[in-house]
C-alpha cells in the first residue's frame, strides 16, 4: 500500500499538544480527524503514493507500527487514497508509454477538478479515476426543446458521459438554432440559423471529456441506459420507458415561475409519472384540469440563470446515479422557485395504489 492524502484535504498543525509538531488535523470544514504521534507531521507529509508504510519509516526511522497506525486511522475516515487506476487517453493502448502524449497530459488537466469530487465517494480508493472513467459506460438520451435540455447535454459531456446524446426528435418543431436557445452557454449568436442536432454533433468532440472522434465506432458498450424527458409532449415516450423497463427522468414543464425535476423512475421499483399524477389529483381537485390545460399550450421558455441552475442541478443527480447507483430524485420531485433557488421543495412520492406499476 503506497498511501496518499485525498484530493482537497488539509493538513493543520495543533499547538496543545506537550511535543510539538505531534498532532495534526487532517481532513477539511465538514469533517476530519486529529491524529496524535512522534512525527506525524512528517509522516502525513509522506503520504505521496510513492513510498509504502515501511519505507515511509526507514526514511523517518520511526517504528512502522506507528506509521500504519496513522494510516488505519486515516483510511477509517477516508481520507486517503492507496490505489493506481491507469487513466487511458482514448485511442491509445495501455502498453504504450503515454507520459509524453499531448492527448494524454490535456486529458489528465482536464480531469483533474472532476476527481476533486468522485476521490470523496465512499469506498473510493484510487483517487476517483475509475469512477469517473467508467462514466463513458452510461448511454444518455435527452429529449427536450428548451434551454435546460441543451445545457445538460453540454455539462453531461464535459463531464465525462461521453455516451449523451440530443433525441432525434427532440426538436420536432425547431429544427434550426432561434434567438431564444441563447444562454451564455454552449450555443452562440453566430449558431443561429444552423440545425440543432448538426451543430450539437460538432461542439460535443470539444466539449467531451473523454472524446471520441467516431461515436459510431466507440468501444465503449453501455452498461445504463437513462433517458430524460424535458417539458410536455412525452407521454407515449415515458410509457414505452415503462413498458420496457427503462429507467427514466421526468422534468415537467415550467409552471409558473417555479420547475419540477423528478422522479427519476425505476420501473417497477420507484413511483412513476402517473403514480406522481394520481397523488397530485388526489390532493389538488383542479391538478388534471391545470395539466390538461399545460399540456396543450405552448411551454415558456426558461430564464438563463434558471436553465443554467437547473441543468447543473439534473447533471450533479443524474452523474450521482451513474457513480453509486442512488440519487434523491427517486420518487421524489425537487421544486425550484425561480425567485428564490436557494431554497428547493423536496416533494415525496410513493407508489400509488391505483398506477399499474405497483402491480408488477
Amino acid at each position: 500500500m503506497r498511501p496518499r492524502l485525498k484530493r482537497g484535504a488539509i493538513v493543520l498543525p495543533l499547538n496543545d499538544s506537550p511535543i510539538e509538531g505531534s498532532r495534526i488535523f487532517i481532513g477539511c470544514n465538514g469533517s476530519g480527524v486529529e491524529c496524535e504521534a512522534i512525527g506525524i507531521r512528517l509522516i502525513v507529509g509522506s503520504f505521496d503514493g510513492k513510498k509504502s508504510a515501511q519505507e515511509i519509516a526507514e526514511s523517518l526511522s520511526i517504528d512502522s507500527y506507528i506509521v500504519c497506525e496513522v494510516i488505519q486511522q486515516l483510511l477509517r475516515a477516508g481520507l486517503i487514497d492507496h490505489e493506481i487506476t491507469q487513466i487511458i487517453a482514448p485511442g491509445r493502448f495501455k502498453e504504450q508509454d503515454q507520459s509524453a502524449d499531448a492527448g494524454y497530459i490535456q486529458l489528465q488537466s482536464k480531469i483533474t477538478p472532476e476527481l476533486s469530487a468522485t476521490t470523496w465517494i465512499a469506498g473510493v480508493n484510487d483517487g476517483g479515476v475509475e469512477v469517473l472513467t467508467n462514466r463513458r459506460l452510461a448511454l444518455i438520451e435527452i429529449s427536450g426543446e428548451n434551454r435546460i435540455a441543451t445545457q445538460l447535454y453540454g455539462i453531461l459531456l464535459a463531464s465525462g458521459v461521453t455516451q449523451t446524446k440530443m433525441a432525434s426528435a427532440s426538436r420536432r418543431d425547431r429544427a434550426r438554432i432561434g434567438n431564444q436557445d441563447m444562454c451564455a452557454g454552449l450555443l452562440a449568436s453566430n449558431d443561429v440559423g444552423s440545425n440543432f442536432q448538426h451543430t450539437l454533433e460538432e461542439k460535443s468532440r470539444e466539449l467531451a471529456l473523454f472524446p471520441n472522434k467516431d461515436k459510431s465506432a466507440s468501444d465503449d458498450i453501455p452498461e445504463m441506459f437513462l433517458k430524460i424527458f424535458i417539458g410536455n409532449g412525452h407521454e407515449a415516450l415515458i410509457a414505452q420507458s415503462m413498458s420496457e423497463d427503462e429507467i427514466h427522468l421526468i422534468v415537467a414543464a415550467p409552471d409558473g415561475p417555479s420547475i419540477e425535476v423528478g422522479p427519476l423512475v425505476i420501473p417497477g421499483k420507484s413511483a412513476c409519472s402517473r403514480c406522481v399524477t394520481l397523488a397530485r389529483g388526489d390532493q389538488h381537485p383542479r391538478a388534471r384540469e391545470i395539466d390538461i390545460y399545460r399540456s396543450t399550450h405552448t411551454e415558456l421558455e426558461i430564464p438563463v440563470t434558471i436553465a443554467h441552475f437547473v441543468a447543473a442541478q439534473i447533471a450533479t443527480e443524474i452523474l450521482r446515479f451513474i457513480d453509486t447507483k442512488k440519487s434523491v430524485l427517486i420518487s421524489t420531485r425537487v421544486r425550484t422557485n425561480y425567485l428564490d433557488v436557494c431554497n428547493p421543495q423536496h416533494i415525496r412520492f410513493a407508489r400509488h395504489p391505483l398506477c399499474g406499476c405497483s402491480w408488477r
